[in-house]
């Protein structure tokens, strides 16, 4: 029987990616159990089992059906996942935001989705480089890559990626422009924007959100917690803190220390000049005022 694809009818891949980084943080109960929700609504009789790819195939569910189970072993088996992705013609040497990753040192062993590539590379060496978002890992590089206790976000090297699944994730809304409209008496003119596709692509870049250039669920995500962030004003939580510091590259404890403060403050004052306002670093009411007329003109296109 022909290996069936994985298809996601109604989930696109930055709702698929927004809700996995949504799952950051979440661990097994009880501890080293193995046992997670992501089973409950996939395969119940084998909660206790390893889970990574239980993970991807939960988030698929929200969007559509899990991989149809072709040769037996099913969408859980990573290295099903693999023979399926081949057999069906998805299966990629180059990675691209969304594909999911398979890795393991002789054979498939582990599965995450990938949320940015940081640098093209060949498979095998470490001039691969990804951010993902893995179930059954661990937080760092310390403990179990494969079986670990929880979903975490890693960057990774292409050290012991075997390759990249690309599902077919459901079509992104079209984009909308602006128009000139009309009347049968005064003819009118939407209003010109104040910043271009490219500045979301830079935005994105400092958010090291998918690079599209579309503001989506994944830019909107990392936007408002950045915002949330370096805004004294605006509440944060410990959540948006962890996002932020994954962002600018310290230690995610989720508490806004001196450190953290200063590299936000770096990427604040890059937030500026896209914004094309004062650039002191200081995130006060005149950038947050030009921050929410950004969001207005590219939120959702």
């Amino acid at each position: 029987m022909a290996a069936t694809a994985e298809i996601l009818r109604h989930l696109t891949k930055q709702e698929f990616l927004f809700w996995a980084a949504s799952q950051i943080g979440t661990t097994e109960s009880p501890p080293g159990s193995n046992q997670v929700k992501y089973w409950l609504n996939t395969k119940p009789s084998w909660n206790g089992a390893s889970w990574c790819a239980a993970f991807l195939q939960s988030g698929a569910k929200v969007g559509g059906k899990d991989m149809t189970d072709d040769f037996g072993w099913g969408p859980y088996y990573v290295p099903q996942i693999e023979a399926d992705a081949r057999a069906a013609g998805q299966w990629h040497t180059t990675p691209k935001v969304g594909d999911w990753v398979v890795m393991g040192k002789t054979k498939s062993s582990h599965i995450g989705i990938v949320e940015k590539v940081t640098r093209q590379g060949a498979l095998g060496s470490k001039d691969l480089v990804i951010t993902t978002i893995e179930g059954n890992t661990s937080p760092s590089n310390v403990g179990s890559q494969n079986n670990g206790d929880g979903v975490y976000r890693k960057k990774r090297t292409g050290k012991f990626v075997r390759g990249f699944f690309r599902p077919n994730y459901a079509p992104s809304p079209p984009v909308t422009h602006p128009t000139t409209t009309t009347t049968t008496t005064t003819p009118t003119t939407a209003h010109p924007l104040r910043w271009s596709r490219e500045d979301v692509h830079a935005m994105q870049f400092l958010l090291e959100a998918a690079l599209d250039s579309h503001w989506g669920a994944d830019t909107e995500l990392r936007a408002q917690a950045f915002r949330a962030v370096a805004a004294a004003s605006l509440p944060q939580n410990r959540t948006q803190i962890k996002i932020v510091q994954a962002i600018v590259d310290v230690s995610g404890d989720g508490s806004y220390g001196p450190e953290t403060r200063a590299a936000v403050r770096v990427i604040v004052k890059k937030f500026q000049k896209i914004l094309k306002v004062e650039q002191d670093s200081n995130w006060g009411p005149g950038t947050d005022r030009a921050f929410v007329a950004f969001h207005k003109e590219w939120r959702g296109k």
